[in-house]
């Protein structure tokens, strides 16, 4: 049985720098924005291109959820913290 991502979550400052970055600077498609009411917003994203895994935006909230955000692609090791994934686009120079 084959098995996939198809959406995981990413903690974010705000909802509109994090759009701006994903759709404006990677050229990610913003696949929905939906308004949840109370400053809460339903913001998904995935690369241009065959069917990928959506990155839902989640806006922090909490000192906790603040203190994570930008931290949650980096696996630590030795006295380093490197990333564990990374994005190639097949137009790369």
């Amino acid at each position: 049985m084959a098995q996939r991502i198809t959406r995981f979550a990413l903690l974010v400052r705000a909802y509109d720098e994090a759009i701006s970055f994903y759709v404006g600077k990677l050229g990610f498609q913003l696949v929905e924005d939906t308004d949840l009411g109370d400053a809460k917003r339903w913001v998904r994203v995935r690369p241009r291109g065959p069917a990928g895994p959506d990155i839902l935006l989640a806006r922090a909230v909490t000192p906790e959820q603040h203190a994570a955000v930008g931290k949650q692609t980096r696996a630590a090791g030795r006295n380093r913290v490197t990333p564990y994934w990374r994005m190639v686009k097949d137009d790369a120079p």
